[in-house]
């Protein structure tokens, strides 16, 4: 007895599976996907930076001239070569402030307009932590 093989119930010609370079191909695809988004994260990263210590460095401005518009300081600020360490020690400040790069704030006064009054500047030295004086790459107040 002969047995004759249906039409429709041939075997298969199709393959299973994923060859060496389909895989290959997903694999590069999936490095370069996570690759630009690591860069986009840090630039990110790097500006929130800059956000915080400019939000920092005026909040700081502020604690200033709150010290010398207090009526026990009779307008005057504390010495700037001492930092911030007046006004934690008098509860204007909880702690010394640092920068996001883990560096302290710096800050001086400034004379507005004729020179009569002065304003409290604070920056930070920013990424090349580097102190600058405000300048160049320093986050400041202002």
């Amino acid at each position: 007895m002969l047995l004759r093989q249906h039409a429709k119930t041939s075997t298969i010609t199709g393959r299973a599976g994923f060859t060496l370079m389909e895989l290959l191909v997903v694999v590069a695809i999936l490095l370069i996907l996570a690759g630009t988004s690591v860069l986009a994260y840090r630039a990110i990263f790097a500006e929130s930076k800059l956000s915080i210590a400019r939000t920092q460095a005026t909040q700081l401005a502020s604690a200033l001239e709150n010290f010398a518009m207090s009526p026990l300081n009779a307008g005057n600020y504390p010495d700037p070569a001492t930092g911030f360490s007046e006004l934690v020690a008098r509860g204007y400040l909880t702690k010394e402030p640092i920068d996001p790069w883990g560096q302290p704030y710096n800050w001086t006064l400034m004379p507005i307009g004729d020179g009569s009054v002065m304003k409290a500047v604070v920056w930070s030295s920013g990424p090349n932590m580097i102190n600058e004086q405000g300048g160049g790459d320093d986050i400041t107040s202002e």
